[in-house]
């Protein structure tokens, strides 16, 4: 499901946290992304890897798209980040050198997401 980045109240279980620790700023070649239709497809500008945890022992690392305008798209989650970074390469083009480090905590108190938080410059929380 495609929604507005304020509009998106993903609802997670009462312990679930999402944390993106990688994203990178999708090149122009790369764009449509041959795996989803529609016009969302061109106005995707970034890719990120949301680290998905809970205090059940839950852990995924999902690829996330985003829209400059901070609009969250979910795509797949992934066992590992190797994973979730080979996926990426296999799927999208994103070469492993692009990848930007960060931490950005998106779990809201309550409990929904953020997305707009992971674009730069957008967070307090500081990105190496």
């Amino acid at each position: 499901m495609w929604a507005a980045g304020d509009d998106f109240a993903y609802a997670m279980s009462d312990e679930r946290q999402q944390t993106i620790i990688r994203r990178v700023r999708l090149r122009k070649d790369l764009k449509p992304i041959p795996y989803l239709a529609g016009p969302n497809a061109t106005e995707l500008d970034w890719l990120m890897i949301a680290h998905v945890t809970d205090d059940k022992g839950f852990e995924s690392f999902d690829l996330v798209f985003l829209r400059s305008d901070g609009a969250g798209f979910p795509w797949m989650g992934f066992e590992t980040l190797r994973i979730a970074k080979a996926q990426a390469h296999a799927m999208v083009g994103v070469e492993y050198v692009e990848w930007e480090p960060c931490e950005v905590q998106l779990t809201n108190a309550d409990r929904t997401i953020s997305w707009e938080r992971a674009l730069p410059g957008a967070e307090r929380a500081a990105c190496s």
